[in-house]
Parts: structure tokens; sequence; C-alpha cells
């Protein structure tokens, strides 16, 4: 774990208007209460994974809020800067790689990669791909989906995915949080209003 990596997640955290933010504010009251990792609870990657992207992103909106200074950040911004820009070109490949892949996992793990770099049409992709292919974990890969489809305002249909999801509670939680998200995306209001 990065040692600025709780300057990573109040940066994270600064984004006001984040389509996920009632989520993921649910999640990490949750993981606080009983000590989970939030990430898990959403049906997401362990946030200590993050991508370079990811966290470059966040730095570079703590950094522009003022709430952080690249003295803070340091050395941990300039290696996601640099790994930033070396995992862009390992993606194009990985994609490609997965599509004539007869694994559904390849693709799976692709689309969970387009998803972090919030290219969330091509995760849906990815996601639909894993399932089509088989993959061992469906609940997993429709989580994904559903989650894809949620950031593209396809309401509808992520609903119908979220209740397809199988797996452990943890999960059916996560796969219930995104879908009371999607109605209320569905109704256009925020959680904040």
């Amino acid at each position: 774990m990065p040692d600025n990596f709780g300057l990573l997640l109040e940066a994270v955290a600064l984004e006001r208007f984040s389509p996920l933010e009632p989520i993921v504010v649910a999640a990490e009251r949750v993981a606080h209460q009983r000590e989970v990792e939030a990430a898990s609870l959403l049906g997401l990657p362990y946030v200590g994974q993050l991508m370079d992207k990811e966290a470059l992103a966040a730095y570079d909106k703590g950094i522009s809020s003022g709430k952080l200074t690249s003295g803070q950040v340091g050395k941990a911004y300039a290696t996601a800067r640099n790994n930033a820009a070396q995992d862009a070109g390992v993606l194009s490949a990985a994609a490609s790689a997965a599509s004539k892949s007869k694994r559904g996992e390849d693709a799976l793990r692709v689309g969970e990669d387009y998803w972090g770099y919030g290219r969330y049409a091509d995760a849906e992709t990815m996601a639909r791909a894993a399932l089509a292919k088989g993959v061992k974990d469906t609940g997993e890969a429709n989580m994904l989906l559903g989650a894809s489809l949620v950031a593209q305002g396809k309401t509808a249909e992520a609903q119908t995915t979220f209740a397809k999801v199988s797996g452990n509670a943890v999960r059916s939680r996560a796969a219930h949080l995104w879908s009371l998200y999607a109605q209320v995306k569905a109704k256009g209001t925020s959680a904040s209003q």
C-alpha cells in the first residue's frame, strides 16, 4: 500500500458529483462499521489495487482543488503518471488478446480495466463477451456489466442485470445497492437532494 494512500482516498472523495457517490458513501459507512474493505462491498476490485490512471486522476483532483499539494503526493504522483502512460499501451494489447481468447475470464479482466479508465461502453462489451464465452464467476461479470450500464445511463437494463447477480451475501448486498442507485438515477434524482 503506498505511503500516501490516505491522501489518495481523500482525493477520490473530493469528487462532489460522482455518479457513484451514494453507493460509495454507503459502502464506506458499512466498511467502517464492520472493518471491511469498501470496494468489496461494491463488488469492485480492492481499492489498494487501483490502476495508476485512477490514482493519477485522484491526485490531480486533489491538487486542483487545493486539498493536496504536489509535495504531499511526491514520488507516488510521478510513479502514477509514468505507469498510467504504460498502462494505456498494455490495455490495447490486452483487449486484442481477450477478444481472441476463448476464456471469459480474459474478457472480464480487460472489462474491469476499462471500467477503471472510465471507458464504460468498452467495459460493457467485455463483460458481455465474458458472459457469452463462459466465466466461472457469473456474479462478478454481471456486477461489472450492471455497473457499466448504470454509468452509461442504461438504468432499466442495469436493474435487470443486477437481479441476475449471484454469489455471497456481500455481493448480493452490493447488487442491491447498485440496483437502488439505478432506480434513483432513472428517476433523475440525486441522493444529495
